[in-house]
């Protein structure tokens, strides 16, 4: 009797098969395809670890030797300072060893201002009039008005300026001494253009300034100081004299007739006191007398008694002197003035608000379009007409020449009038179809050219500024040279000074009382301005002035941060004084991130080698079997002498790509070619500076790099700057040759070597339409002189080079003979680049622009 407790049993059904062992191994042989594909999984899964290990240790590279691929940030100088009191300096990898010497006369300030009253507290009220009042201040030439209320704080009116959102660059504050607060105001920029003033305010006494601003006039710009209170002539001086640079005078005091006489001197130390315009600053009182004459009118006496006197000026250099008897009037003084110089080219006109002459000059001098200089020649003749389509031929009817009129510097309207009617008797103007006979004239400032009838010729001025005279259809005159206003009406009156007519000029030396123009003071340290009411201590901005290496001329600054005076070093002014400056190579720092680098490359090559290498030794006895001689499902990493990538095409890839890059030449680098050629490079590979590949397959770092550190230092010796290009130049433009200079290698173009090919003229001029650069003609630009790779398919786009105007040798450099522009790309950059490719992730689907490493994956 059968039990059928507790489940189904088949005990052989009777006929003594063990059917329990046959469904035990027809599960084991059913489950072996699922441990199959477990263990695949998990070998993919170790695969994948491992691809990512690697992956992590690509990136950790990368950003590594990220620390390395500027110039500036794998060559080092060291600049020393012999007195770090007086200068500090640093240096980037463009500088050159070397010593080099400041002297430091002056530091560059902001301005500023600080009150005089000492404040109970933040709180104080500084409006207790009870109504509204204004206090105005101008920095940088903007005004601008704060309006106080009444009763507003000393807080709130510091904050009012500072939260204005107009405000030009100042910033008040309340600065705290022993007994309460202060009322500052400073601008935030040193350097002498950023004047700072404060208007005189009669409701805001407590901070009204007695400041004057004074305008200083010369060569058509104006500059502006503000003459503090309390400043003698000497500080005016200095005030001035550091602004210099904008202003392009310098300021001297000079003994004259007992007096400290103002006189002013250009660049080149000519005097040019009587072109230089003062007003305002508080001067007037020490203008000869200023202001005696104010208000003083055309019929009114001259002297009052005591005549006669002189009355003189100068002229164009020559000296005109009048004699003023006590019953001359400004009239008649004006009178016998505009008869001194010929023709009436100088004129003169009372003014009696200033109480002096304004003079005005009359003279024309001829100037170029484009500013250049004035030599001037000019073409006559009848060579051109126009036909009857109103296009210009050259005349068959003609049988002159053109000839040529020459004019010098500072020529004049008139002596072209001269010069034309001289042509014009000599004959220079007939023609078979035009009679001779011409004739020109200054007509109130305009060229004029008639007939022998009379009859006006018109003119026509092209677009390129020559102006053409014409008579019916035939060219009389014309001028080659662009000359401003030649054929147009324009005021020949010219006040003085003015910069237009630089040959123009008058001063005036008086023994009259307030006619003269010079300033003067009874001594250096006479103030300009002594008004006790003043509620302000000052200090006003001023530029840095320094000299450099010896040399005689002064350098200013409106920084004490120097960047452009030295290329490639920054200077830090902190006080007077002198001091030197040593830039030496950071040769140690330069080994110290070569070894950086070197072992950032090999932690990368370890952990591939780590992760694909063979170990012969390893004791493997091959796959294992069941009691039954079943296979069993185990790994074959378990029983292989492989790692988990040995073998792995995209690794050994990736490995090859490594290997060429440490090893090969770098991208740009050419080696040269003896040892005169010192327009090459003396290192275009690291095997050359002592940086190989460990090849001995026994040694436990085999494939890693090694350094020679002899041989480092031997090349760092004899070509630093070669070797840390080696490393880490970055797109570095170069040639080897004289003629030209890389501007530019731009975004796009390839490391490597082109061919610059090109032609030069007799005179020594370049061919601009021969440039062609790796085969690509180069586009030209006049305006900057450079010629640029525009094709986008050439390896060389956006590459731009220029070259001198004059002066090279002539001939023909192109094919053999063409010289050689390189963009070199150091080893750290050509490996940054390759990682990035690798480790490039595939995007949205596509893994056309995938790197190996993720395509693995």
């Amino acid at each position: 009797m059968s039990s059928i407790s507790g489940g189904i049993t088949f005990q052989g059904l009777g006929s003594g098969t063990d059917f329990a062992s046959m469904i035990e191994s027809l599960k084991q042989v059913e489950s072996m395809q699922k441990s199959r594909m477990e263990i695949w999984k998990a070998e993919w899964q170790l695969r994948i670890d491992a691809f990512q290990e690697i992956t992590t240790a690509m990136t950790e590279a990368k950003t590594a030797l990220a620390e390395f691929n500027t110039m500036n940030k794998m060559l080092k100088r060291n600049v020393a300072s012999s007195d770090e009191k007086v200068a500090t300096a640093t240096a980037d990898s463009t500088i050159d060893q070397g010593l080099y010497s400041i002297d430091v006369k002056q530091l560059a300030t902001s301005a500023i201002y600080s009150n005089k009253t000492t404040f109970t507290g933040k709180d104080a009220k500084i409006n207790t009039s009870g109504t509204d009042q204004t206090f105005s201040y101008t920095y940088k030439g903007v005004t601008r008005t704060i309006d106080v209320s009444p009763n507003m704080t000393l807080e709130q009116f510091t904050k009012k300026i500072n939260n204005d959102p107009k405000n030009p660059g100042v910033k008040a504050s309340m600065i705290k001494n022993g007994s309460g607060y202060v009322f500052q105001i400073q601008g935030k920029d040193t350097g002498a253009e950023n004047t700072l003033s404060i208007s005189a305010s009669d409701g805001l006494t407590a901070f009204k300034s007695a400041d004057q601003i004074l305008t200083l006039a010369y060569n058509g710009k104006e500059s502006t100081f503000s003459v503090t209170n309390g400043m003698t002539a000497e500080g005016l001086v200095d005030l001035i004299n550091n602004r210099t640079g904008s202003t392009g005078v310098t300021a001297k005091l000079e003994e004259s007739n007992g007096k400290q006489t103002l006189k002013f001197y250009d660049a080149t130390g000519i005097e040019v006191t009587d072109k230089v315009g003062l007003s305002g600053g508080g001067l007037d009182a020490f203008i000869n007398g200023a202001g005696a004459l104010k208000g003083k009118q055309l019929g009114d006496k001259v002297l009052s008694s005591g005549g006669p006197q002189k009355y003189s000026f100068t002229y164009e250099g020559k000296e005109y002197s009048i004699d003023v008897t006590d019953t001359m009037t400004f009239q008649d003084l004006q009178d016998e003035i505009n008869k001194q110089v010929p023709n009436g080219e100088l004129t003169a006109e009372w003014n009696s608000t200033t109480g002096k002459f304004d003079f005005t000059s009359h003279k024309r001098t001829l100037e170029s379009t484009n500013g250049g200089s004035l030599n001037f020649s000019f073409r006559v003749g009848t060579a051109y007409k126009k036909n009857d389509s109103g296009d210009w031929v050259k005349d068959p009817d003609s049988t002159n020449k053109l000839e040529s009129l020459s004019l010098s510097e500072g020529a004049t309207l008139d002596d072209l009038v001269d010069a034309f009617n001289k042509a014009a008797t000599a004959d220079k103007f007939a023609s078979a179809n035009v009679s001779p006979g011409y004739t020109a004239s200054n007509e109130n400032g305009v060229f004029t050219v008639k007939r022998a009838d009379g009859t006006v010729l018109t003119t026509e001025t092209l677009p390129d500024g020559t102006v053409r005279y014409m008579d019916g259809n035939t060219v009389v005159f014309e001028t080659n040279s662009n000359i401003k206003g030649l054929a147009s009406s324009s005021s020949l009156g010219q006040p003085i000074p003015n910069s237009d007519t630089p040959n123009v000029s008058v001063a005036v030396s008086s023994d009259i009382e307030g006619l003269g123009t010079t300033v003067s003071f009874a001594a250096a340290d006479e103030k300009i301005i002594n008004d006790p009411s003043d509620n302000w201590y000052s200090q006003q901005a001023q530029d840095a002035r320094f000299s450099l290496n010896g040399w005689s001329q002064e350098f200013t600054s409106s920084s004490n941060t120097l960047t452009d005076v030295v290329e490639g070093m920054t200077i830090t002014l902190k006080s007077k004084g002198e001091t030197n400056l040593n830039v030496v190579d950071d040769k140690e720092q330069l080994k110290e991130n070569i070894q950086e680098v070197v072992e950032t490359i090999n932690t990368l090559l370890m952990k591939i080698k780590e992760l694909t290498k063979y170990d012969e030794d390893k004791d493997v006895e091959g796959p294992s079997t069941t009691d039954n001689g079943v296979l069993n499902m185990e790994s074959q990493l378990t029983w292989q002498k492989g790692s988990a990538l040995t073998g792995n095409y995209g690794v050994q890839l990736l490995q090859s790509r490594l290997k060429n890059i440490t090893s090969g030449r770098g991208l740009g680098f050419v080696p040269q070619e003896s040892s005169n050629d010192t327009l090459n490079d003396l290192f275009s590979s690291l095997s050359q500076i002592g940086i190989k590949t460990i090849t001995d397959e026994s040694d436990p770092n085999f494939g890693l790099l090694e350094i020679d550190e002899e041989k480092l230092d031997e090349a760092i010796e004899k070509d630093i700057r070669n070797v840390a290009e080696l490393f880490s130049a970055d797109m570095l433009g170069d040639s080897n040759s004289e003629n030209f200079t890389v501007v530019s290698t731009g975004t796009r173009a390839k490391a490597g070597s082109y061919k610059v090919e090109y032609k030069v003229n007799d005179d020594g001029t370049l061919d601009t339409t021969s440039v062609k650069i790796n085969g690509a003609a180069a586009s030209y630009d006049s305006s900057s002189g450079t010629f640029t790779v525009g094709d986008m398919n050439n390896a060389a786009v956006g590459v731009s080079i220029t070259f001198p105007t004059d002066g090279l040798t002539p001939g023909d450099y192109s094919g053999a003979d063409a010289d050689i522009l390189t963009i070199k790309d150091g080893k750290v950059n050509q490996m940054i680049d390759q990682l990035a490719d690798e480790l490039r992730p595939v995007a949205n689907g596509s893994k056309e622009s995938a790197g190996a490493i993720p395509l693995l994956i």
